[in-house]
């Protein structure tokens, strides 16, 4: 996918979901010499994406110059790939022409969707894919009051497995320990199988029944 960064309209929160780009992407920033600097965290996250990168500094003042560069760059990119799947990251609400005109073009040309955030562009393109839906997820919204039964339920299984191998020889193992209590899945038998895979069959199983004594399950 094609993300196209206006960083003199949404600057650095704009970059919110870099750490979701992968080598498959091309993120394409256009910044001025006022928007020209970008978190280190960002800067991290693109660097291990290993996405290809491009950067166009405006050359010649004027409103909306960037708008203009954007544009024609998307117009590039479907002349060179007709299928392509591009997010143009701006605040800006005159993008919706540029969405509009590509949708009237129909089935011969790629898509053009517009967002705030790269994460919200990777939303809106709804490429059905593993980090959309791993997205999907995190954005996902909970009941705080559920949220926070859950939370001191936590707290106080993980008080009593500190209780319970303090002074073992399993102390040192009380993160992995954890983790597993902690899976995916809190059942005995996963939490079972889980141990005796992580810790091999005798400490597993004498793990498992200090869990079992501890009656968090």
């Amino acid at each position: 996918m094609f993300f196209l960064v206006d960083l003199e309209n949404v600057h650095n929160p704009g970059l919110s979901g870099a750490d979701q780009l992968c080598a498959e992407d091309s993120l394409i920033l256009f910044f001025s010499e006022s928007s020209r600097n970008i978190e280190r965290r960002y800067l991290t996250e693109i660097e291990n994406a290993d996405c290809q990168l491009e950067t166009y500094k405006l050359k010649t003042t004027g409103k909306n110059a960037l708008d203009f560069y954007i544009a024609v760059r998307v117009g590039e990119i479907l002349c060179a790939a007709p299928d392509a799947s591009i997010g143009i990251i701006s605040k800006d609400k005159g993008y919706k022409a540029v969405c509009e005109f590509v949708r009237m073009r129909g089935k011969s040309v790629g898509r053009v969707v517009k967002s705030t955030t790269i994460e919200g562009a990777i939303l809106a393109a709804d490429e059905a894919n593993h980090r959309t839906k791993r997205i999907q997820r995190q954005v996902q919204t909970e009941n705080i009051e559920s949220f926070y039964a859950a939370h001191q339920e936590r707290m106080r299984i993980r008080s009593r497995l500190r209780e319970q191998f303090a002074g073992t020889e399993y102390e040192h193992m009380l993160a992995d320990i954890l983790s597993i209590v902690f899976g995916k899945e809190h059942s005995p038998k996963v939490i079972y199988l889980d141990s005796l895979r992580h810790f091999g069959r005798k400490n597993g199983t004498e793990i498992y029944r200090r869990l079992k004594d501890c009656a968090i399950f």
